[in-house]
């Protein structure tokens, strides 16, 4: 056999090697992917079996939206003390509302912390308020798929929209000017103004309210 002739033979049977081990790594790509699937729908059959033995309501085929922004959020209800308690002061509409000024320093998690500070500060003003926060040109408020109109209430509505004016009047309240409502005390104030429940507190009180108020938004 000339050397040609060898090296078609030699090509020959490599190239059937590799066409066999391609289809072997495609199967097994094939099965592996049909297994994620299977795997997949089993977990959340699992998980709609276990709303449905808690009563909470499966919220996936409903469209909450704000602007462009559709939320398809469970109904994961607060869990912690400090969340539960948050909530019940957020939803008790005998108690007022007070104005939290958000600016627009720092980063998402740096206003989320403030916010927490701000709920705080408004069970301790002179009349116990709920916390409403007021920034319509809110740095972290993507206003290509937020509401506009609806961060003149309060710019947090667009991504937690159970968090705030929750109450039937909320939405009727005149807000402009704003000198209508009471100012919640800036935790960045000079004089870091801060609820005397969390300034005279240990590090892990502080820690374990900051995580309720990221769990109740």
């Amino acid at each position: 056999m000339s050397e040609i002739g060898r090296f078609m033979a030699f090509f020959g049977s490599f190239s059937l090697l590799f066409v066999g081990v391609a289809i072997r790594t495609s199967s097994k790509v094939h099965d592996s992917n049909a297994i994620n699937d299977l795997l997949k729908e089993a977990l959340l059959k699992k998980i709609r079996e276990n709303n449905d033995n808690n009563g909470i309501q499966d919220t996936n085929d409903k469209n909450v939206t704000s602007g462009l922004l559709q939320r398809q959020w469970a109904n994961n209800p607060p869990l912690s003390p400090w969340a539960k308690h948050i909530y019940s002061v957020q939803h008790n509409c005998s108690l007022p509302m007070a104005t939290f000024e958000l600016d627009n320093d720092f980063g998402f998690g740096s206003h989320i912390s403030l916010w927490s500070q701000g709920v705080c500060n408004g069970w301790e003003m002179d009349t116990p308020s709920r916390i409403r926060t007021n920034n319509p040109q809110w740095l972290w408020m993507d206003q290509t798929v937020c509401d506009t109109n609806q961060a003149i209430y309060s710019p947090f509505l667009c991504y937690f929209p159970e968090a705030e004016m929750q109450c039937p009047n909320d939405l009727e309240q005149d807000l402009s000017p704003l000198s209508r409502l009471p100012i919640i005390p800036d935790p960045r104030a000079k004089k870091r103004t801060m609820c005397k429940l969390l300034k005279g507190s240990n590090q892990s009180l502080l820690e374990e309210f900051r995580a309720s108020s990221t769990e109740f938004l």
